[in-house]
């Protein structure tokens, strides 16, 4: 079974949708063309590899514009693996992850541009649930292409 078919409603799985009180800022300042881990449930962008007929692991990634990425987290290492590789291709790659996935164990082969550690926990949305603060802390990984680098910029968002 792969990553996306075990983190499926079909399979039992749960699909999780980026809040938009923190993707729409996002979208704003990066204008994102494509979402590289979403299906119909949670799409963020006009365009994106829908599970089940893609499955973005296995494909090249787009070069025309940001890309938005919130990847189920279990596995995240084939995600991060998969955005550090794209990255080396030139695609500029938003990541909301767990801020822990951060660590040298990951990212000593390609560190991403700039990381944003979240002040407080991200409340995920679920279709006709209640909002509820994920269970980790969360960050973005910011790569913007294929720029190496050994420090990335770090900030901090303090949400509403």
């Amino acid at each position: 079974m792969s990553i996306l078919e075990r983190n499926h409603p079909s399979t039992g799985g749960t699909v999780w949708i980026t809040p938009s009180n923190i993707y729409c800022p996002l979208d704003d300042e990066f204008n994102f063309v494509f979402d590289l881990a979403c299906d119909e449930i949670n799409c963020q962008c006009e365009s994106g590899f829908y599970y089940p007929e893609f499955d973005a692991l296995n494909l090249d990634w787009p070069l025309n514009g940001w890309l938005w990425l919130n990847p189920p987290y279990r596995p995240i290492r084939d995600w991060i693996q998969k955005a550090q590789e794209q990255a080396k291709r030139g695609c500029k790659i938003m990541m909301l992850m767990p801020a822990m996935g951060f660590g040298n164990k990951y990212f000593h082969k390609w560190l991403p541009t700039e990381i944003r550690f979240f002040v407080g926990r991200v409340k995920f949305e679920q279709v006709g649930k209640e909002e509820l603060p994920n269970t980790r802390d969360s960050a973005l990984f910011i790569f913007n292409g294929n720029k190496k680098t050994e420090r990335p910029a770090c900030s901090w968002i303090v949400q509403g």
